[in-house]
């Protein structure tokens, strides 16, 4: 679900750039922790690029609900309710061209603007990924909080917006029943003394 959601908003995003002849820096899903090539990572796979990065992962405690057990004939099964998340994505401009650094990250300003929400009827890739809705937030940082994040990444501040994105549902297969029991038999053996 994650990779299937990062992929959807670089394929929409850069059909996004491409409506508007601008695709000298397409978005790619990357960690930008790797812009100065440290961690082991080639900081070619980030340079002069926009960079999609996922920064964390949430549950939506709210949403939680207990295992569902369900009763089929004689069978009965027991499945977890879903997974409900919220991901914190990292747009970066990371284009050696300050100024373009700006364009490019005003576009995904406009981007997200223009349509904040997507969903699995308009969105072949989404229905794809059983994904059935998605919207993003800014998410704002103090100057603060922005020094931790790129303090943790490693990373020299590059122009950057963090969106909150709703709602991630995962659900795994629904486990096999198991038979119902119907009879409880107790052997007791006590000794009365």
């Amino acid at each position: 679900m994650l990779f299937e959601t990062l992929n959807f908003i670089v394929v929409e995003f850069n059909a996004y750039l491409e409506r508007l002849d601008k695709t000298s820096y397409p978005l790619i899903m990357g960690n930008i922790a790797l812009q100065d090539g440290q961690g082991g990572g080639n900081a070619d796979d980030v340079d002069d690029k926009m960079v999609l990065s996922l920064i964390n992962v949430e549950e939506e405690k709210t949403l939680k609900n207990e295992p569902i057990t369900k009763r089929n004939g004689t069978e009965v099964s027991t499945q977890n309710a879903p997974l409900f998340l919220n991901l914190y994505l990292l747009f970066s401009s990371n284009i050696q061209n300050y100024q373009e650094a700006l364009k490019y990250l005003s576009l995904v300003l406009q981007f997200f603007q223009q349509k904040r929400i997507f969903t699995a009827a308009g969105s072949p890739l989404l229905a794809e990924a059983n994904i059935d809705k998605i919207s993003f937030e800014i998410f704002d940082l103090s100057f603060e909080q922005t020094n931790n994040l790129w303090g943790v990444l490693g990373s020299k501040l590059v122009p950057s917006i963090l969106y909150k994105v709703r709602m991630i549902t995962v659900q795994a297969a629904p486990e096999i029943g198991a038979g119902m029991i119907e009879q409880i038999i107790v052997n007791d053996n006590s000794i009365n003394g």
